[in-house]
């Protein structure tokens, strides 16, 4: 019972990609004390020329946090070639192509967006084919570069077309409907690289199958699903950690996770979930840990549930804490049963 808690609470640390609650006001850190003295180069919202002319060329973390802008200049950062970090959270940008321009000539390995408006219309634009898209900050394009973090978390972003990879990818508490809203847009078809994802805090409640094949860690948690369908996750195949927790979560198809062979842990808790039918583990050959705590679990039966050899020898820890009266049929070498 002891080994089974703890596994819990590591489980649960180790693969939350987001906090569940979000911050009114930027932190007060060395960087963002540091950023004050640009303001001066932020001239009703635009942030105009001169601002580095005290910064180095080798400058690699420049912190631009919570002045204020709004519009940045085309290759605003093209003096640093070897720049690491770009934050610009905590501003007023609403047009992600003026912020494409902006890095037209220089790549950060991590850009910070957060907290600013990207996903606000821009009503002054042209109404023509080609900026329709732009108009509507629907796209986002980097010159299909490579990124290791791209925060955009706490936007109002309903949609997004991307070109570049990126390791770690932080949509969380925007405005997206359905997780196909981040669309594909390099040419000629090539895939998208990206590895985490965090779509947790947004309105998704869509069943459509996921574009990105590399995604090995996924937060969908605090949405609004109410099903999981067959087609859902069949794109994702080296997915290792998914966490559902925090929707509205009824139903699970019996296919739900067929294609998800290397998953090793998913979280289930506080959704609305009666009871699971044994077929949905049948090919979950790595999974290591389930949460299905705070459900409205009645009735599990779990026998003989696998019909090939598992990468893993130990049984499945489940966690079932706070469902009232659940009664539960399996074999203890699969399955190890956490409940109050």
């Amino acid at each position: 019972m002891v080994l089974a808690k703890v596994l819990s609470l590591l489980c649960v640390v180790h693969f939350s990609l987001s906090s569940p609650t979000a911050t009114t006001s930027p932190p007060e850190t060395e960087g963002a004390k540091e950023a004050k003295k640009y303001a001066e180069f932020v001239i009703d919202g635009r942030l105009v020329s001169g601002w580095d002319a005290n910064s180095p060329e080798f400058t690699e973390d420049v912190d631009l946090s919570n002045l204020g802008i709004e519009i940045l200049m085309e290759d605003a950062f093209a003096k640093f070639q070897d720049l690491n970090e770009l934050n610009l959270s905590w501003n007023n940008l609403t047009s992600s192509k003026n912020v494409a321009a902006s890095l037209k000539r220089t790549k950060p390995d991590i850009l910070n967006l957060s907290h600013n408006n990207l996903g606000s219309p821009e009503e002054d634009w042209p109404e023509s084919w080609d900026d329709r898209s732009y108009k509507q900050n629907k796209t986002f394009l980097l010159d299909s570069k490579y990124f290791w973090s791209i925060d955009l978390s706490h936007n109002n972003l309903v949609g997004l077309g991307i070109d570049f990879d990126v390791v770690h990818f932080n949509l969380s508490n925007n405005k997206i409907k359905c997780h196909n809203a981040i669309e594909n847009r390099r040419f000629y078809g090539a895939s998208i690289f990206v590895a985490n994802l965090d779509l947790s805090h947004n309105m998704i409640n869509c069943q459509n199958k996921f574009f990105l094949p590399d995604l090995q860690n996924l937060d969908m948690s605090y949405n609004k699903l109410t099903a999981i369908e067959s087609g859902l996750f069949e794109g994702p195949a080296l997915l290792e950690n998914l966490n559902l927790s925090h929707n509205a979560i009824r139903y699970i198809h019996p296919y739900a996770f067929r294609s998800l062979m290397y998953l090793r842990n998913l979280d289930l808790k506080f959704n609305k979930i009666r009871t699971i039918y044994k077929r949905v583990w049948a090919q979950s050959l790595s999974l290591n840990y389930i949460d299905l705590s705070s459900n409205r679990l009645n009735h599990l039966d779990w026998r003989r549930t696998f019909f090939f050899q598992r990468r893993i020898s130990s049984p499945i820890q489940v966690n079932i804490e706070n469902n009232t009266n659940v009664k539960c049929s399996y074999n203890s070498s699969e399955f190890i049963f956490n409940q109050e």
